[in-house]
């Protein structure tokens, strides 16, 4: 897969760290019996910055997508080994902690931390999911992964946020298979 490039005087991903890691998702998808990468791999991959680089939103956009395939072919995957039974349990547990994280809305959900989303970011998220019915409802997986949540010093622990988030996305997969 080939990227385009940032402006020289801009800095993007390294073209070198990229390539490697699309590379060993190419060969994962081409032998599915191996276990070269799993959406988890793929979701904490980072990057170095470079002047000219491989563009930041072309490769964050195409490993969003790669993410979602990966993680809908390892739930499929639970589905089958364990039961669609084990996955509704699995989803159930997922929509309770979703809903209660919704229910302490915002600014109580998440520690403060000094490398942090934007509290008002993520409030707004939060406007656009719900959970009723035991289904959860929002924007699509793809929008999940890649929407800017800005940077705060005083926001809410990124991490903390970045898990919810896959929660959200594992979450909406997963009803989707069920």
């Amino acid at each position: 897969m080939s990227f385009p490039l940032a402006n020289q005087t801009l800095l993007g991903y390294a073209p070198a760290q990229v390539d490697a890691l699309m590379d060993r998702i190419r060969i994962q998808f081409e032998n599915p019996n191996l276990s070269l990468v799993t959406s988890k791999i793929v979701e904490v991959a980072r990057f170095d910055l470079v002047p000219g680089g491989y563009q930041v939103k072309a490769v964050d956009d195409a490993i969003a997508r790669v993410c979602d395939t990966l993680l809908e072919r390892e739930l499929k995957d639970f589905i089958l080994k364990n039961g669609r039974s084990m996955a509704l349990v699995q989803l159930e547990n997922n929509l309770e902690l979703i809903r209660n994280t919704l229910e302490l809305g915002a600014k109580t959900a998440f520690p403060k931390s000094k490398t942090a989303y934007s509290t008002r970011k993520i409030a707004s998220l939060f406007k656009t999911l719900s959970v009723k019915r035991g289904s959860l409802s929002g924007p699509s997986t793809f929008e999940l992964r890649t929407m800017p949540l800005g940077r705060s010093a005083s926001g809410k622990d990124k991490s903390a946020v970045d898990s919810f988030i896959s929660t959200l996305v594992h979450s909406f997969l997963l009803q989707r298979l069920l």
